[in-house]
């Protein structure tokens, strides 16, 4: 429930829920509140409709020559003098998809990376090695080739 003078508003989010977890911490911090801190970040940028942001699309080469498709998402006003913090979503299953009717490509985004855009976070999204638009062979998901991607993007990033 979100509250302010005399008017409420009820929003609530869909296939995100908040769990408690093994008491793992971050730095000290209880990882339920980091849970709670992220879905409030998604009420509000779902409940403030639609926010400008700037793509930008990658072949990302690794150490061994293969190319990594990779999708940059810039918030608002980005400006190339500072640093951002950023997400970095390593994915298996299509970093985007295109609208059969207008020809536009469409991110796969969830409420959580359109919180984390909108609230000035850059957002990475990259199809892992022999998936959606990526080169490559994987032969194992998690297999010491993908880990090692994965240290080479966020060098990257």
């Amino acid at each position: 429930m979100i509250s302010g003078g005399s008017t409420s508003q009820s929003l609530q989010l869909r296939n995100y829920r908040i769990h408690r977890c093994d008491p793992l911490s971050v730095e000290g911090t209880d990882v339920t509140i980091i849970h709670r801190a992220i879905a409030v970040l998604a009420i509000v940028a779902t409940a403030s409709g639609v926010f400008a942001y700037e793509s930008r699309t990658y072949y990302v080469p690794m150490s061994d020559g293969v190319r990594l498709a990779a999708d940059v998402y810039l918030p608002e006003g980005f400006d190339s003098e500072k640093k951002y913090p950023a997400v970095l979503e390593l994915t298996r299953y299509w970093r985007a998809t295109i609208d059969p009717q207008t020809g536009h490509v469409q991110p796969l985004w969830n409420p959580v990376d359109k919180a984390l855009l909108a609230n000035g976070y850059v957002l990475v999204v990259v199809d892992v090695r022999g998936s959606g638009a990526s080169f490559g062979h994987r032969l194992e998901e998690y297999g010491p080739t993908e880990v090692k991607d994965g240290f080479e993007i966020v060098d990257w990033v």
